[in-house]
């Protein structure tokens, strides 16, 4: 058992005391078992159905990533921008006229200001058209695609059959595993009866005590035989708990992934 948990690989855990939750009584009322129900129980619990669901989902983004790719693609951009511009400036158009260089001070305010101001702005719009002709690339991304939506769906459908054989199978086990207590517990029923009329006889002197030690070990073989199968169908039930996909949450056991 520790094994099996993994306890052993832990110092501290390791010599923890093993403590049972539930006896090898014989069950009193077993429970009446729907295979279909517990079938569909099972498709919405188990794990690897839920990988496989997620990967479909991968698959149609992946499908319909190619698919955009191998469609015209018309693009608009647009840009608005403001520049701002300081020092000194000269105007020397009035050289060619006959008069004199016009200097105009400036300095990083007079740029700043019009930066802000927006007072020299520069505006441009395009538009880009891609057209996709003969892009063997997206066609090939696009035919990968769909082979790996095809098989991820074969795969959920190997799956969920797998998954019904598995509870049809667990739950043939616990109905076989309860005809066999129940024909324990007639065992051994009739071994104590077995045993109650050896001792009458014998306290009568009409039976020897060979016949009362034989009777007293076959009822020690029923009552270890009904223990057995007891503890069959416990692990026949824990079998169809880990089939369903339920064994952890009936045991009040909850899996984070942080």
């Amino acid at each position: 058992m520790r094994r099996w948990i993994g306890a052993d690989l832990h110092p501290d855990i390791r010599n923890l005391p093993l403590a049972l939750t539930e006896s090898a009584e014989p069950p009193t009322s077993p429970p009446t078992l729907d295979a279909e129900q517990l079938v569909e129980t099972a498709m919405g619990m188990r794990p690897e159905l839920e990988v496989r669901r997620q990967a479909l989902e991968v698959d149609d983004l992946s499908i319909k990533q190619a698919t955009n790719l191998m469609r015209p693609d018309l693009s608009i951009n647009g840009l608005y921008s403001s520049t701002g511009r300081g020092g000194v400036f000269y105007d020397r158009s009035l050289i060619n006229s006959g008069g004199a260089v016009t200097v105009i001070p400036g300095g990083l305010g007079d740029a700043l200001s019009q930066l802000f101001g927006f007072g020299i702005p520069t505006y441009s719009v395009g538009l880009t058209l891609q057209l996709p002709l003969r892009n063997r690339r997206a066609a090939a991304n696009l035919a990968n695609a769909s082979i790996q939506k095809k098989r991820d769906l074969f795969q959920l459908r190997s799956i969920e059959q797998n998954i019904r054989l598995d509870v049809l199978q667990a739950v043939a086990g616990v109905e076989l595993s309860k005809a066999a207590v129940q024909q324990a517990a007639v065992a051994q029923d009739f071994a104590q009866k077995r045993l109650d009329a050896e001792e009458r006889k014998y306290d009568l002197g009409v039976s020897t005590a060979f016949f009362v030690l034989a009777a007293q070990d076959t009822l020690v073989r029923a009552e270890a035989d009904l223990v057995d199968q007891s503890i069959a169908y416990r692990r026949a039930l824990l079998t169809l708990d880990r089939a369903t996909g339920e064994l952890l949450e009936k045991r009040g056991v909850q899996l984070r992934y942080d």
